[in-house]
C-alpha cells in the first residue's frame, strides 16, 4: 500500500510541476508579447509642448507689431481673441499673410490644428502636429493596455497569482 501512495505522490508532483511550468510559460509568453507590442506601437516620437512651441517659433518666428505690418485696413486686430493689436506686441505673421497674437495662434496650434484660424490654409505639416499630443489632464495617466491585462500581467509579481499556491 505504501508503494501505491508513493506512486500517487509522484503522480501529483508530476501534475503540479506540469501546471507550474505551463503557467510560467504562458505568463512569460504574455509578458514578452506585451513588451513587443509596446515597443512596436510606440511609433513616431511624441513632441512635448516645449518642443512643439520651439518648432512653431522656428518655422513662424514671432515679430513685434507695428502699424506698418497692417496691409489690410479692415483687419487691425487678432481674429482669435478679437482684440486690436497694440504697438510692440508679439505677433505671428502666417504664410497666408494673416496676423495673430503669438499666444492666441500658439494656443490654436496646441489644440492639434495645423491651419490658419481664418482661411484654413495649411501652416504646419500634419505630421508635426500629429506628433504633438496635448495631455488631457495633468493628473490623468494614459495606458495603452486595458486594466484587466495590466492586472493579469502584474499580479504574479506581487504574489496574488496562481503561483502563490505552489510556494
Amino acid at each position: 500500500m505504501a508503494a501505491l501512495s508513493l506512486s500517487q505522490l509522484f503522480s501529483v508532483l508530476k501534475l503540479l510541476s506540469f501546471l507550474f511550468i505551463k503557467f510560467f510559460l504562458i505568463n512569460t509568453t504574455l509578458a514578452i508579447q506585451s513588451l513587443i507590442a509596446v515597443v512596436v506601437s510606440s511609433g513616431p516620437r511624441v513632441l512635448t509642448a516645449a518642443q512643439f512651441l520651439s518648432y512653431i517659433e522656428e518655422k513662424i518666428p514671432a515679430i513685434r507689431y507695428t502699424k506698418s505690418l497692417i496691409w489690410l485696413p479692415e483687419s487691425p486686430g487678432c481674429a482669435v481673441c478679437l482684440s486690436e493689436f497694440v504697438e510692440d506686441e508679439s505677433v505671428r505673421n502666417l504664410k497666408c499673410k494673416h496676423l495673430f497674437h503669438k499666444d492666441c495662434v500658439d494656443q490654436w496650434f496646441q489644440q492639434c490644428r495645423s491651419t490658419c484660424p481664418l482661411c484654413r490654409t495649411m501652416v504646419l505639416p500634419d505630421k508635426v502636429v500629429g506628433s504633438y499630443r496635448r495631455p488631457k489632464d495633468d493628473d490623468e495617466t494614459e495606458f495603452d493596455r486595458s486594466e484587466g491585462e495590466i492586472v493579469f500581467l502584474v499580479s504574479p509579481l506581487h504574489g496574488n497569482g496562481i503561483f502563490t499556491y505552489f510556494w
